[in-house]
């Protein structure tokens, strides 16, 4: 099955990390499962209305809602749950407060925009970096 969104495939057990910088704001956490096709998943709220989500994890994730947590925070395992073909991390970014497929914008390009492309590790408030060589997507 294919599907829109950046996803980093994985063959072992890799740690999901919140990548919102903790000088600037903390985040709220949804970690339910709502979505058959993601199944288990979080949502984090950033400042200015950005939502991040991560999805696919392998066990219901390590947080729960309402919690506030800091950048580089273990908030779950890449998995493959829901509907996927194997282990991976997909990931989206959605504007304006909305999760909805509405709200949806290329993750790859939006990173990207705010100085943070998708693979590299960065220091900013937006980041996401997917290092399997040491265990983590952070």
């Amino acid at each position: 099955m294919q599907h829109a969104g950046p996803g980093a495939a994985s063959g072992t057990v890799l740690t999901v990390r919140c990548n919102v910088d903790p000088a600037s704001h903390g985040c709220d956490i949804d970690g339910s499962r709502k979505s058959a096709a993601a199944t288990s998943y979080v949502d984090i709220a950033h400042a200015g209305g950005v939502i991040t989500r991560y999805c696919h994890m392998g066990q219901r994730p390590f947080v729960e809602q309402g919690r506030h947590i800091v950048v580089g925070h273990v908030i779950g395992l890449v998995g493959s749950s829901g509907h996927s073909s194997g282990p991976h991390l997909h990931y989206e970014v959605h504007l304006n407060r909305d999760s909805s497929a509405a709200g949806a914008v290329d993750p790859v390009r939006f990173m990207r925009d705010v100085g943070a492309p998708l693979g590299k590790p960065v220091s900013c408030r937006f980041s996401l970096n997917m290092s399997p060589s040491h265990g983590d997507v952070a």
